[in-house]
């Protein structure tokens, strides 16, 4: 569901008066920063009960809210509800999700390279822009295994497969 206010407060509601089956657990995809969202999330590790938060949204502002000075105390509330053992981490695995841009220099100056191959077959740096702020899906300031695959899955070396595979097998979700 998609983590608007009113979805957010009924879904506390059905909890807060069990009326939420204990073989549900709701998967909220935020659209934005807010108290409801906390409060919601506290309702849930309260109560016992797991909610799986989408980390990286695709509609919403969810993730400039995360960004902006003002919502400080919201971000930071968040990440340490979402240390808890009830939220469960959830991702969308869209290869989409970032552009590649790189820049060359050249005796004339700087030119914009989007060609894969050439980039691949010159070794020239890449910068990777990302739709969120790949720090705040992180733990202990360790780059999330799924935003590190994403980032690495055009690359096609063994050596990088098999240790991103090694990686993933520790993960509660991964089946291999």
């Amino acid at each position: 569901m998609r983590g608007k206010q009113f979805e957010l407060i009924a879904i506390r509601e059905l909890l807060e008066n069990s009326l939420l089956s204990d073989k549900i657990i709701p998967i909220v995809e935020p659209v934005k920063l807010s108290s409801t969202l906390i409060k919601t999330v506290q309702t849930f590790l309260v109560t016992n009960r797991q909610l799986a938060l989408i980390r990286n949204p695709r509609v919403g502002g969810f993730l400039l809210d995360l960004k902006k000075e003002k919502n400080v105390l919201l971000k930071e509330k968040l990440k340490e509800l979402i240390k808890e053992n009830g939220i469960i981490d959830v991702y969308f695995l869209n290869p989409h999700f970032k552009q590649s841009i790189t820049k060359y220099f050249d005796k004339i100056g700087e030119k914009i390279i989007l060609d894969k191959a050439r980039i691949m077959d010159e070794k020239i740096d890449e910068l990777q822009v990302w739709r969120y702020d790949p720090a705040f899906l992180s733990k202990n300031n360790i780059v999330d295994v799924v935003s590190l695959s994403l980032s690495l899955s055009e690359i096609n070396d063994e050596r990088i497969e098999q240790a991103l595979e090694k990686r993933m097998e520790v993960e509660e979700w991964y089946m291999g």
